[in-house]
């Protein structure tokens, strides 16, 4: 017979397993971009504070609606789009307070930075903006104490990038500015890849999600391949291939739509197809799309497409089984008049071995 103290201990893992087995699914949302207008163009009544705080309430209320576990934010909370000190501090405090719901619910939230967390725009003839000199420093200030984000990047970016382990999933936000207080920047438009490699070799599961600001292949909108991971081609690939190797899913913003990119090798023995999910969609200002831009190694695909339109994705991981799902409002409705009903408008559904479109139901 076995000791009572080994008993206690089988018991107590026996249990563990079943709750697990049993219990609810792991219910992730992604979202970002929900900046403000800036201030030269058109005044949009949901903007205030550099942010559209219509939209980004609203968000926080669909996280509480889906009893979501965590948010992950991939950047452009609010627009700094003065010269005067303390307004980025000003403004990320005033998006950590729309936050606040989520926190009091014990609710997750981990935002990595987008260039509007690294950069001021209060120039309308230099939209490359203006750098932050203080940018690190602000943003390791309002995400400490009780709002702290995981404590286990690399040494030179605590609290900018890092990853958790969540059951089945391995999540892994990643900041693209690396060396921001200096100029220009040694990794701008670029991930720190051997810390990245070596999370995924540590921390091997059924399901990765790995999130960032921009994107890895240009989506045909306002960013162009010198504005994304793609200005550095060869870094860039590096690191899709790592993601390849893991079968990993990136989410991204930086572009004002949802995009979702199906990306494979060109040819014939290439492995499963990698998708890219850009969801710009958490309130700024909208932009339209064109074609792709060609890229050497990789055939790039547009498996699904919505502009002018809010929203948020929603991951639920139930088992050996991963649903994505996207779901937006219309943008018409920016001024707060009446509530925003995020409908399902596209839906994938994965395993270990890939992911499937999966038809919508109507509600």
């Amino acid at each position: 017979m076995l000791p009572r103290r080994s008993l206690i201990f089988f018991a107590g893992l026996f249990a563990s397993l079943c709750f697990t087995a049993n219990g609810e699914p792991l219910r992730i949302v992604v979202a970002g971009d929900g900046r403000a207008e800036y201030q030269w163009n058109l005044k949009r009544s949901c903007d205030q504070d550099g942010i559209n705080q219509t939209v980004t309430r609203a968000i926080v209320g669909a996280v509480l609606d889906e009893k979501a576990a965590i948010l992950l934010w991939t950047g452009d909370m609010a627009n700094v789009d003065n010269a005067e000190l303390g307004t980025f501090r000003k403004r990320l405090g005033i998006w950590r307070g729309i936050m606040e719901p989520l926190y009091a619910n014990k609710t997750k939230v981990w935002p990595v930075r987008g260039n509007h967390e690294v950069y001021r725009y209060p120039n309308p003839k230099n939209y490359d903006g203006e750098l932050m000199l203080d940018a690190n420093s602000v943003w390791r200030e309002v995400f400490s104490g009780r709002y702290a984000l995981p404590n286990n990047g690399p040494e030179s970016e605590t609290d900018l990038s890092f990853y958790s382990v969540e059951g089945s999933a391995l999540i892994i936000g990643l900041d693209q500015y690396g060396g921001a207080d200096q100029e220009p920047l040694p990794r701008k438009h670029s991930v720190n890849q051997p810390w990245l490699d070596q999370v995924l070799q540590q921390n091997k599961k059924p399901f990765i999600f790995v999130y960032g600001h921009e994107q890895a292949f240009m989506t045909g909108g306002r960013h162009a391949d010198d504005d994304t991971l793609a200005a550095d081609a060869v870094a860039r690939n590096s690191f899709w291939q790592s993601l390849v190797n893991a079968g990993a899913i990136y989410f991204c913003g930086h572009d004002h739509f949802y995009d979702r990119m199906s990306v494979t090798r060109k040819w014939a023995d290439s492995p499963r197809a990698i998708f890219q999910i850009t969801a710009g969609t958490a309130g700024a200002p909208g932009y339209g799309a064109g074609p792709y831009s060609d890229s050497t190694f990789w055939k790039l695909e547009r498996a699904a497409h919505f502009e002018n339109v809010w929203g948020y994705v929603l991951v639920e991981v139930d088992g050996d089984k991963a649903t994505i799902t996207f779901k937006a409002a219309s943008a018409s409705n920016c001024g707060g008049t009446g509530q925003l009903v995020f409908k399902p408008k596209d839906q994938i559904v994965c395993d270990p071995s890939g992911c499937k479109a999966a038809p919508i139901q109507a509600p």
